[in-house]
């Protein structure tokens, strides 16, 4: 088919002009900047100048992503018209409009966005369009909202907990795009809304924690944000001031409201990947979740880095002879594996219940001695001599174990706590 992606340059339009160009399609990718996708058929296209705008020849279908997010000359009246110009095009031409709006639109939405899509959405409804509401995208490059929540969190020495929390609904934007283009293939069907997103919502916190935590591979602190005081804050600033620095997307997202979206999914059969999975890169969170359990595990014994064959080897021994599933250890064990030695004593492996971590434990310290790290770590140990090195080595041991006594004896109380191997599903 041929087809014209507005907006081709952007987060999720590249993303659709690549897949549809995979799928065989003839694309069009018109947006103010060419695209690296070759195939792609560029057109320039600026809402701006919406008006100087000409529809290709024979076009079966139309994506309208083009929205302004830099430019201040484009008011919302502009972006309507230019939109509203497209829809007429379409008709015109008999070509499919399908738009792709936002969970946030709405006739009273607390930003001019959010008012926007609603607006753009009644004049592609009353032309017998589809309109698309995707939840939050995620995934992929970089890009877009997404690539800004990545690079903050890299950066950031914590993650912003607002209180309460907002909730969401996730998409990769993989699955987005695969949805987009199952509507080619729908018949008779106009004037329709699909919500697509996550069935079960999750919180906002939830989201950047798992970001930092697959994506990024960081480590970070929770800092408690009450959400009046950032509603306060914008009101005080006005939303002028607020829209020029983002944080009228903060009060949009707090306002949110949530979407009924399984039976839309189940109608242009999409089946969405788990928020696991779509953070890691390899798109397999179990086996990425492995090799960080391995990674944590070896280390522990050897008191080094493992090398990566040893790793494999662990990864492969649980994908034979276990269920694929990590244990799902908490962040601190895999940034600290020295920790692990507060579950391996006696009583912390009879205590904490947990016989598959105790299995893998032994798999590991079996996988470790076969190796050339442990040979060369009891080969290389330095041993020192003396009666001022025996005595503070001797000190420093009594401390060390009554501390790590102490120690062992609080993790062995909520040990319970400390895996979550049982709610670990995601498919490898």
């Amino acid at each position: 088919m041929r087809i014209l992606i507005t907006g081709a340059s952007g987060y999720i339009g590249e993303q659709l002009v690549l897949q549809a160009l995979t799928d065989g399609h003839v694309v069009f990718a018109a947006s103010r900047s060419p695209i690296a996708a070759v195939n792609a058929k560029y057109l320039p296209y600026d809402l701006g100048e919406y008006e100087s705008f000409r529809l290709p020849d024979n076009i079966d279908f139309i994506f309208h992503l083009a929205a302004n997010t830099k430019s201040n000359s484009v008011t919302p009246a502009v972006e309507i018209a230019a939109a509203a110009n497209l829809v007429n095009a379409s008709l015109r031409s008999n070509a499919k409009f399908i738009f792709i709006s936002s969970q946030v639109a709405r006739p009273d939405a607390p930003t001019e966005y959010g008012q926007t899509k609603w607006e753009i959405e009644q004049r592609v409804l009353a032309a017998g369009g589809i309109v698309i509401r995707p939840g939050q995208v995620y995934g992929g490059p970089e890009n877009g909202l997404y690539g800004r929540l990545c690079s903050s969190l890299r950066n950031l020495p914590f993650i912003p907990a607002f209180v309460p929390s907002p909730l969401i609904q996730p998409i990769h934007i993989q699955d987005l795009v695969k949805g987009l283009l199952n509507c080619l293939t729908l018949e008779n069907y106009s004037g329709q809304i699909f919500k697509l997103g996550s069935i079960d919502p999750i919180s906002f916190t939830f989201f950047l924690q798992s970001i930092a935590r697959i994506h990024n591979n960081k480590s970070r602190l929770l800092l408690p944000i009450p959400t009046f005081a950032v509603l306060a804050i914008i009101k005080i600033i006005g939303k002028s001031f607020a829209a020029r620095t983002g944080l009228d997307k903060l009060k949009s997202l707090m306002d949110v409201p949530l979407m009924d979206t399984k039976a839309d999914l189940s109608f242009l059969r999409l089946q969405l990947r788990s928020l696991q999975s779509g953070l890691t890169k390899s798109g397999r969170y179990n086996r990425h979740a492995l090799i960080i359990e391995g990674n944590s595990l070896l280390t522990y014994i050897l008191k080094s880095t493992p090398s990566v064959s040893l790793i494999k080897i662990y990864v492969r021994a649980i994908e034979s002879l276990r269920d694929k599933k990590p244990l799902g250890f908490l962040p601190i064990f895999n940034r600290w594996p020295i920790l692990l030695a507060l579950l391996d004593t006696p009583e912390g492996r009879k205590r904490t219940g947990h016989s598959e971590f105790i299995w893998r434990l032994r798999a590991a310290v079996a996988i470790a001695e076969t190796s050339a790290e442990d040979v060369e770590r009891f080969l290389e140990t330095p041993i020192q001599s003396g009666v001022l090195y025996s005595t503070l080595g001797l000190a420093r041991a009594l401390c060390m174990d009554t501390i790590w006594r102490l120690l062992s004896n609080v993790c062995i109380f909520i040990a319970p706590k400390l895996f979550d191997f049982e709610k670990t599903t995601d498919a490898c």
